[in-house]
């Protein structure tokens, strides 16, 4: 035959079945195509069919067909000598292209050569090839593929080609074996789960050299059932989910098949087909609903079977099997709705609806919901998939919120999946005030920038993006009362403006979400003298003081107080990731808590410089770096800075930087504890790549460097090196940190590091303009940087002891707010407050001799003291003074009292702690403030006093003052003389008038402190009365 195309039956067949055909002789498609049955085809089968002979093409060329779509061929082989001569085309032992289509149970042995050529398919693009086999020599002048020679996504499962024949050891698909495998006696690597029994013979006798044959090769009439489940879901992940199936049912064989019963135990599906006849097919549809169990079984396994007879009444069986992977996802989502679109005022009623709703796979338990701003907290027992609850609550608008001109309403809501395990979501809503006053003025220039005097004006600044690139300038402090207000610059938005502080504070901010800052990104900004006091952020995935995402910025004496917590990924005090900018004079007082990353300043400091920037509080990172000031570092330069932040993360963490890689390091120090994993007391772990070396120069650490894995890394300053990195003249205190390893560095003991230091520490250290010798002990003796000097040290007030004023020579003085030492503790001076409420500040102190020793005189003024840390504040202080004349002050915790005498404090609380007031001899009193005392001062315009302690001795005070054997009783002759010192001024008149009463009573008494001074020591015989 010739023709453009050439085919043996049909050049083109689509749409057609063609079934238990054989073609034999030479067909030639000299301009195009050419196959044994069809040069083209599409949506055709092919079943039970065979060519033999020789086929020639120009273009693609194959034993049954030239090229094809969507065809299906069953139970088909060729021996057919195949070949094509046109460039970039493809030949095929049974297909010359074969895309979208499917192959099951064919084989070809027929010579293959072209330009693309394989022993079964030449090109198999999406094709599905099953149970297949091709044993022909091939020859191709560009590729060759022993089953396939491009595959294009095509699925090949158990089909094999004869390496030894073909003379090819590769193919986009399929097995290579040798002929002795492929061949009878059969390997057991071969032929894997073919049917032997129905499709395929063993061929024992040599007929077709030993390789497999068809059983129905058009020899014999067969009935052979052929049967596709296809699942039209990859996976699942819910319960109530529906996989929807198709059954396919293919008479394969050459004799019609009958009483057909398809069914499907899992979906219920059992459907009578009467007759299908050879190279027929019947198609099913049928579904699944998911379940729990599927879900904790991980999969969907689903057979499906056809049970037939053939003319014969011989039963004739087929199944197949779809498995759909499952998947557990767990989450709930959490939304908030109110009755308000614009901010009431002061007193008004705002409802607000919540629904919380689980689309995750499987049920919750114990679901709770809360709303902190209104007070709802709710549970629920199970919540179910895609099933929402709704629960209603309200708030009154408070006088802050319209000062603030937002409510921010933020709800929470938790459960456990089936194992355990707690799933959570949160929710935020924002109401704004209707009317947007703007700012106070400026027009948002450089030389003009508007001005920021309210918190108004920062709620309108955060909801104008068209603002986010002008310039701003804060007039006053802004108090936002723990408000919680939204951020600004995110959503693929950022801020690029100038944000001058000008020393100002932004105080008690809220903010919450999922990237969560004061601003989310700035670009090509700067920022400068700006407080964020007291700020706390909880961020779901990420949390910053000031910004997330810092690009091109200058950050410059911006300061961080309160606490920055993120979820799921990083946390810090200034900056999340600072990348091509320069942080300088900045610092940070908080605790920062990241799930992964945690940084005191920046968690991931990129292509930057931190100058000048110190910070204290709290770092921890649970799963990976750590830093005091900076979490990872690549390409930045750290110069003069400081933490002494506690730092503590799983993997790399460091007192300054926990991952320093490619960067420098000059005249910085860490003086805080580390704990974690390769943790070193200035950084945890550093690198270098390529060309550039990391340097760390003139540098100490002299913080705890402990771990709770002892196989993990520790080092005094760096915890591992894993390259390239110069440390020079830097130095770890051996005796502080607890050991004596470190990758880089040299070791000192205590002594040679604090001051005076040894010879051989800070060796050509610049003590003239960066560093500071330490000889009052305000670092810990250790050197500081003048630039940014840490803050004066006021020891703790020594716990249980007594300070007494002896040690201060006569004639000592000072004046107000001045320092005065004593002891180990210092005490400060300050102004004294009248009853009037006017105040007098240029009062004395001085050191004077008393009958009871040295005391210090109070003329006008009050000397007061700071405890240290709250966990180790006295529950109890004695004061003891003696009251010349006039006016006292007392002052605890904060809370001042300004009166008469001593006697109106008893009883009363001040600062939160309960004040008693005891008089002893010598016209003394002793005051006990009972509670913890954070801190306290006492002032007088004539008092004198003579020591203080941090406890209180309640023996001491349950004598009465003329009792002076302390044995409980008071004679004549006690209360005349006491009565005596009280005409001379020196012992109180009500405490006389009661010694004289008790004497005459029979000099028995008892001290009840329950009773305020002289009432509370009683005579025995009133008790008696009593």
């Amino acid at each position: 035959m010739a023709n453009a195309n050439g085919a043996g039956l049909t050049v083109n067949a689509d749409n057609s079945v063609i079934r238990a055909c054989t073609i034999d002789g030479q067909i030639n498609g000299f301009a195009a195509c050419a196959g044994g049955f069809a040069a083209k085809g599409l949506g055709s089968i092919f079943s039970n069919c065979q060519a033999k002979g020789e086929i020639n093409a120009n273009y693609s060329a194959g034993g049954i067909i030239g090229e094809c779509s969507d065809n299906t061929f069953l139970a088909c082989c060729s021996t057919a000598k195949v070949s094509n001569s046109g460039s970039f085309y493809y030949a095929g032992g049974l297909a010359g292209r074969a895309s979208n289509s499917t192959l099951k149970n064919c084989y070809a042995r027929g010579a293959v050569s072209g330009y693309y050529a394989a022993g079964l398919v030449g090109l198999a693009s999406s094709a599905n090839i099953e149970n297949c086999y091709a044993a022909a020599p091939l020859y191709a002048e560009s590729a060759a593929g022993g089953l396939i020679s491009y595959g294009g996504n095509a699925s090949v499962t158990a089909s094999y080609w004869d390496m030894t024949v073909s003379g090819i050891t590769g193919s986009d698909g399929g097995e290579g074996a040798p002929t002795e495998s492929m061949t009878y006696p059969y390997s057991e690597l071969c032929y894997v789960g073919w049917d032997f029994s129905n499709v395929w013979a063993a061929d024992t006798e040599g007929e077709n050299d030993g390789y497999p044959l068809l059983r129905d090769d058009g020899t014999e009439t067969q009935a052979v059932l052929d049967l596709t489940k296809e699942a039209h879901k990859e996976s699942f992940t819910y319960t109530g989910e529906v996989i929807p199936y198709t059954i396919t049912l293919l008479n394969i064989g050459t004799a019609p098949v009958q009483n057909i019963t398809v069914k499907d135990g899992l979906t219920g599906l059992s459907e009578p087909i009467a007759e299908i006849l050879p190279g027929r097919q019947f198609i099913l549809e049928t579904q699944y609903t998911v379940v729990e169990d599927d879900l904790l079984r991980g999969s969907v396994e689903n057979t499906a079977e056809a049970v037939g007879y053939d003319p014969d009444g011989n039963e004739v069986t087929a199944e197949s099997t779809a498995t759909v992977q499952g998947y557990i996802f767990q989450q709930m989502t959490l939304t908030i709705e109110a009755d308000a679109d614009t901010l009431p005022g002061e007193g008004a009623e705002i409802t607000y609806t919540l629904a919380v709703q689980n689309t995750g796979s499987m049920a919750l338990t114990d679901v709770s919901v809360e709303d902190p701003l209104t007070g709802l907290i709710e549970t629920i027992d199970r919540l179910d998939c895609m099933v929402p609850r709704e629960f209603t609550t309200r708030y009154l608008v408070a006088a802050q919120d319209v000062a603030v001109a937002c409510v921010g309403n933020t709800a929470s809501a938790k459960g456990k999946d089936v194992n355990g395990l707690e799933v959570s979501a949160q929710a935020i809503h924002y109401i704004f005030a209707g009317t947007d006053p703007g700012y106070c003025g400026g027009s948002g220039t450089e030389a003009d920038p508007f001005l920021i005097c309210r918190t108004s004006d920062w709620i309108h600044l955060t909801q104008t993006t068209d603002d986010w690139d002008k310039h701003f300038a804060l007039t006053d402090d802004l108090n936002f009362f723990g408000a919680l207000i939204p951020s600004m610059g995110k959503d693929g938005s950022y801020f690029s403006g100038n944000l001058d502080g000008r020393g100002y504070s932004l105080k008690n901010i809220r903010l919450a979400g999922g990237y969560i800052a004061l601003i989310g990104s700035i670009q090509d900004c700067t920022i400068r003298d700006l407080h964020l006091e007291n700020i706390l952020v909880d961020g779901k995935y990420q949390a910053a003081g000031l910004a997330i995402m810092a690009t091109q910025c200058t950050i410059s004496g911006c300061t961080a107080s309160g606490r920055c917590t993120a979820a799921t990924y990083d946390a810090a005090g200034l900056v999340v990731h600072c990348g091509n900018s320069t942080i300088i004079n900045c610092a940070v007082a908080a605790e920062v808590s990241g799930f992964e990353n945690a940084g005191g300043i920046a968690c991931v400091f990129l292509n930057g410089t931190c100058r000048n920037c110190f910070s204290t509080g709290k770092v921890n990172a649970a799963q990976y770096n750590a830093g005091g000031l900076v979490a990872s570092a690549e390409y930045a330069d750290f110069l003069e800075c400081y933490s002494t932040a506690e730092v503590t993360g799983d993997f790399q963490a460091g007192g300054l930087v926990g991952s320093f890689n490619n960067s420098n390091m000059s005249n910085c120090y860490a003086q805080g504890n580390v704990f974690g994993g390769e943790i070193g007391g200035l950084i945890g772990s550093t690198d270098s790549w390529g060309e550039y070396r990391s340097t760390v120069s003139n540098c100490y650490a002299a913080g705890q460097v402990g771990s709770e894995h002892e196989s993990r890394v520790r080092g005094g300053i760096i915890g591992i090196a894993y390259s390239g990195t110069d440390v020079t003249a830097s130095y770890w205190d051996t005796d502080r940190s607890g050991i004596v390893y470190s990758a880089s560095g040299e070791g000192r003991i205590n002594s040679e590091m604090t001051y005076p230091y040894a010879g051989n520490t800070f060796i050509g250290w610049n003590f003239d303009d960066v560093w500071a010798e330490d000889a009052t002990q305000r670092n810990n003796g250790y050197p500081w940087l003048k630039r940014i000097p840490p803050p004066e040290a006021e020891p703790d007030f020594p716990p249980e002891i007594c300070l007494d004023f002896n040690a201060k020579p006569a004639g000592f003085q000072a004046g107000t707010d001045e320092i005065v030492p004593v002891q180990d503790a210092l005490f400060r001076t300050g102004a004294f407050h009248l009853l009037s409420g006017d105040t007098i500040t240029d009062g004395l102190l001085s050191a004077m001799e008393t009958d009871y020793g040295l005391s210090l005189h109070l003329d006008n003024i009050s000397v007061g003291y700071v405890f240290g840390p709250a966990g180790n504040l006295p529950l109890c202080v004695s004061i003891y003074c003696k009251k010349v004349k006039d006016i006292v002050n007392l002052s605890v915790n904060g809370e001042l009292r300004v009166v008469k005498d001593f006697a109106e404090l008893y009883g009363t609380t001040v600062g939160g702690a309960l004040i008693r007031a005891f008089p002893l001899k010598d016209g003394r009193t002793v005051l006990h403030l009972a509670g913890p005392v954070s801190s306290f001062s006492i002032g007088g315009q004539a008092l004198s006093l003579e020591k203080i302690c941090s406890l209180c001795n309640e023996t001491e005070t349950a004598a009465h003052p003329a009792d002076t054997d302390g044995d409980n009783f008071i004679d004549i002759g006690e209360a005349a003389a006491f009565v005596q010192d009280w005409q001379e001024d020196s012992d109180p008149m009500t405490s006389a008038i009661r010694a004289k009463y008790i004497a005459e009573k029979g000099g028995a008494y008892v001290f009840d402190p329950a009773l305020p001074p002289p009432l509370c020591w009683i005579p025995e015989s009133d008790i008696d009365l009593l």
